[in-house]
């Protein structure tokens, strides 16, 4: 009888786990690691490619993991001087080229993507100081926000993500090719910047029954083996 509690058991547990979503974390690195300094005259796009391990060295299979959101690092990131400045950060389609590409765009203040591709702006980032800071911008949420960036740092600069930012993420990056496109009107001295973006695994296609529904059978289980293991006694 014993034998048949364990497999019981066992079969409970196997239950359980398919109906669970565990979550994996990705991180993305353009090369150069810096953007080039973001430097002013010029715009940058950074196309990516989720499955691809020599560069990446792990595999984001969209088939069975559903991105449930990503952040974008900066690392020791400020403005050159205290002049009016903005950083502006766009999606861009399956079309962009793979890798890191550099544009002239001598500080026009319109976002050098809009129109070039099929973009849309993840967030911009206005009035940086000089303050040297670690950043990371959630991309978590499809609602709009404009305001403070909540690092501590209080220096005036202002945030701006548009509303539905995680589901244009989401769409974007679904063919499993995306890239972002970086327009920096001023000089954004960086020591690195990093994309991570977070899954979770995709439901199984037949229905699983709910942990509290399994609890109730397992409890079940037990009761009918221990009555039987006590009338064999």
């Amino acid at each position: 009888m014993r034998k048949y509690c364990i497999l019981a058991l066992t079969g409970i547990l196997l239950l359980f786990s398919n109906g669970i979503l565990f979550a994996a974390d990705y991180y993305y690195t353009p090369s150069p690691g810096d953007l080039g300094d973001l430097d002013h005259t010029l715009a940058y796009s950074w196309g990516i490619n989720l499955a691809n391990k020599d560069i990446y060295n792990h595999t984001l299979n969209l088939n069975t993991e559903s991105i449930a959101g990503a952040s974008l690092f900066f690392s020791s990131i400020y403005n050159w001087d205290n002049n009016y400045n903005i950083l502006q950060v766009s999606l861009l389609d399956d079309s962009v080229t793979l890798g890191v590409k550099s544009f002239p765009d001598n500080q026009n203040p319109t976002n050098y993507f809009a129109g070039k591709y099929d973009s849309k702006l993840l967030f911009s980032w206005e009035n940086m100081s000089t303050k040297s800071r670690n950043v990371a911008i959630g991309i978590n949420t499809n609602t709009a926000y404009t305001g403070q960036l909540k690092d501590g740092v209080a220096d005036g600069a202002t945030l701006y993500m548009p509303a539905n930012s995680l589901n244009n993420l989401i769409a974007y990056a679904s063919a499993g090719i995306f890239g972002l496109g970086f327009d920096p009107d001023c000089h954004y001295y960086n020591c690195g910047i990093k994309l991570k973006i977070w899954t979770t695994d995709k439901p199984p296609s037949t229905p699983v029954p709910e942990p509290g529904t399994l609890m109730l059978l397992g409890m079940g289980l037990f009761a009918v083996a221990s009555r039987m293991r006590k009338k064999l006694i």
